[in-house]
Formats: C-alpha cells, structure tokens, sequence
C-alpha cells in the first residue's frame, strides 16, 4: 500500500534536507577567433580564396584548415572535430582534436573524389556548446579560355614591341593572375 504526502509534510521534508538545487549554467557559444585554409604540399595545384580551396584535378597535395576559438564556458573549449572528406582522402575518418592549435591536415590524390558539398568543422566547449565553420573544398577541371596576345608580325629590329593582351576567364575558381 502507498503512502501520501501532504504539500505541508513534502514542505517540511524539503526545507530539513540540506539539498541545494542550482540552476542551469548558462553560457553562450563559443566564437570562432581564427579561421584559416592554408596551402600545404603541392601549392600550384591548389588556390584558397576565404574558406573555399580550389584543387586541380588529377592532382595531389594537402592543405591545413586552421581554428582557433574562445568561450566563456570556464570549461573552456574541449574539442574540435574535423570530418572525414570524401573518398581517397586523408584522413578517411573524422579527427578529434583536443588542445590548440586546433589544426588538421587533409590530403589528397589524383583518385580523390569532389566532396561536392561544404565540410563542417565544430567547435566544442564543456557547456557543452558549439559552432561551426564550414569550408569548401571544389575542384577544378577547367582551364581557364579567352586569353590571346596580339604582337606585330613583321620582322623589326627594334627594342620593344608593343604587345596587347586580352585576359581570359575561368567559370569555376577564377583567373588568379596574369603574366606576360
């Protein structure tokens, strides 16, 4: 058989236990203070324009993405967890970095596949919180078209000649510079 108690009697028990409820913590998320993707082996098969990274395919190389974060959590931030790229990318499974710097190295080979969408890395503090940096990974099949040089056709003997140029374009990473 039950017993019942009265709201005085649940009252009474209550207030002689020497229980202490504290509220919730509440922080907010952690921020990101540094976010870079940086060029690794192999620069000139690659190009970073802000958080996206342009691979030629058939190529191969690495790069390094970068974080770094802060919390007011006392906690302070705990992890940073890195995913896995596609297939025949290294690292093949995600990566858990627990101390700065907050850094992972991917790498690639001429049989990488396109991730084909943006890759997420979060940021953890010990609320727990988090907050995420995404970055692209694209790949670049391309040459770039249009660009043509007019000179002189005739045999001269002089010093210079003028040259003219028309810069060409590229519909998928851009056109990252020009040399004569």
């Amino acid at each position: 058989m039950g017993s019942t108690i009265t709201r005085a009697g649940l009252l009474a028990a209550l207030t002689a236990c020497a229980c202490v409820f504290a509220p919730m913590r509440a922080f907010a998320t952690p921020s990101i203070s540094t976010a870079a993707v940086d060029e690794g082996t192999n620069p000139g098969e690659q190009w970073v324009d802000g958080s996206t990274i342009w691979i030629r395919s058939g190529s191969s190389g690495s790069f390094v993405v970068r974080l770094g974060a802060t919390t007011a959590d006392p906690g302070g931030i705990t992890q940073v967890t890195f995913p896995p790229m596609a297939a025949n990318w290294s690292p093949s499974t995600p990566q858990y970095v627990n101390a700065p710097p907050y850094d992972q190295t991917y790498s690639w080979t001429d049989a990488s596949m396109d991730p084909g969408a943006d890759v997420v890395a979060t940021i953890w503090d010990g609320a727990p919180s988090s907050i995420d940096f995404p970055f692209r990974v694209r790949f670049d099949a391309d040459a770039p078209i249009g660009t043509a040089l007019v000179t002189q056709s005739l045999a001269t003997s002089d010093s210079s000649v003028p040259v003219a140029m028309t810069a060409g374009t590229d519909a998928q990473s851009g056109v990252a510079s020009w040399q004569l």
